[in-house]
Protein backbone atom coordinates (compact mmCIF):
# COMPACT_ATOMS: atom_id res chain seq x y z
CA UNK A 1 0.00 0.00 0.00
CA UNK A 2 1.58 3.55 -0.80
CA UNK A 3 0.50 6.36 0.89
CA UNK A 4 0.98 10.23 0.78
CA UNK A 5 -0.57 11.98 3.62
CA UNK A 6 -1.66 15.80 3.09
CA UNK A 7 -2.08 17.32 6.21
CA UNK A 8 -1.96 21.09 7.77
CA UNK A 9 -0.08 22.19 10.96
CA UNK A 10 -2.10 21.64 14.44
CA UNK A 11 -4.91 19.84 12.69
CA UNK A 12 -6.17 16.45 14.99
CA UNK A 13 -7.78 15.12 12.93
CA UNK A 14 -4.38 14.93 10.75
CA UNK A 15 -2.70 13.59 13.92
CA UNK A 16 -4.92 10.68 14.24
CA UNK A 17 -4.71 9.41 10.57
CA UNK A 18 -0.92 9.56 11.04
CA UNK A 19 -1.37 7.86 14.36
CA UNK A 20 -3.27 5.17 12.32
CA UNK A 21 -1.09 4.46 9.82
CA UNK A 22 2.03 4.28 12.43
CA UNK A 23 -0.02 1.72 14.19
CA UNK A 24 -0.83 -0.38 11.44
CA UNK A 25 2.62 -0.28 10.23
CA UNK A 26 2.05 1.58 7.52
CA UNK A 27 4.70 3.56 6.10
CA UNK A 28 3.76 6.78 3.99
CA UNK A 29 5.07 10.29 2.99
CA UNK A 30 3.50 13.48 4.58
CA UNK A 31 3.23 17.45 2.75
CA UNK A 32 2.08 20.00 4.86
CA UNK A 33 -0.74 21.53 2.87
CA UNK A 34 -0.37 24.88 5.22
CA UNK A 35 2.83 25.19 3.25
CA UNK A 36 1.67 24.93 0.02
CA UNK A 37 -1.58 26.34 -0.30
CA UNK A 38 -1.97 25.73 -4.91
CA UNK A 39 -1.60 22.12 -3.34
CA UNK A 40 -4.61 22.20 -0.84
CA UNK A 41 -6.69 24.04 -3.50
CA UNK A 42 -5.83 21.16 -6.53
CA UNK A 43 -6.61 18.46 -3.73
CA UNK A 44 -10.00 20.37 -2.78
CA UNK A 45 -10.50 20.49 -6.50
CA UNK A 46 -9.81 16.95 -7.24
CA UNK A 47 -12.11 15.37 -4.53
CA UNK A 48 -14.99 18.08 -4.30
CA UNK A 49 -14.64 19.09 -0.74
CA UNK A 50 -12.91 20.67 1.51
CA UNK A 51 -11.53 18.15 3.99
CA UNK A 52 -8.57 17.14 6.38
CA UNK A 53 -6.40 15.25 6.01
CA UNK A 54 -6.21 13.94 2.56
CA UNK A 55 -4.93 10.72 1.49
CA UNK A 56 -3.89 9.48 -1.51
CA UNK A 57 -3.71 6.00 -1.06
CA UNK A 58 -2.13 3.77 -4.31
CA UNK A 59 -3.07 6.51 -6.35
CA UNK A 60 -7.03 7.28 -5.16
CA UNK A 61 -7.55 10.40 -3.64
CA UNK A 62 -9.53 9.99 -0.06
CA UNK A 63 -10.62 13.14 2.37
CA UNK A 64 -11.37 13.13 6.07
CA UNK A 65 -10.81 10.53 8.49
CA UNK A 66 -13.34 8.25 8.62
CA UNK A 67 -13.03 8.13 4.94
CA UNK A 68 -9.39 7.21 4.80
CA UNK A 69 -9.51 5.26 8.04
CA UNK A 70 -12.13 2.46 6.05
CA UNK A 71 -9.80 2.34 3.09
CA UNK A 72 -6.54 1.29 5.44
CA UNK A 73 -8.61 -0.72 6.85
CA UNK A 74 -9.86 -2.53 3.45
CA UNK A 75 -6.27 -2.12 2.21
CA UNK A 76 -5.24 -4.19 4.93
CA UNK A 77 -7.94 -6.84 4.57
CA UNK A 78 -7.07 -7.50 0.69
CA UNK A 79 -3.59 -7.81 2.33
CA UNK A 80 -1.85 -11.16 1.91
CA UNK A 81 -0.42 -12.11 5.03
Amino acid sequence: MRVELYTWQACKHCETVRELLRRHGIAFDEQRLDRDRALKHALQRELGQATMPYARIDDELFGGVEEIARRIERGRADSPR
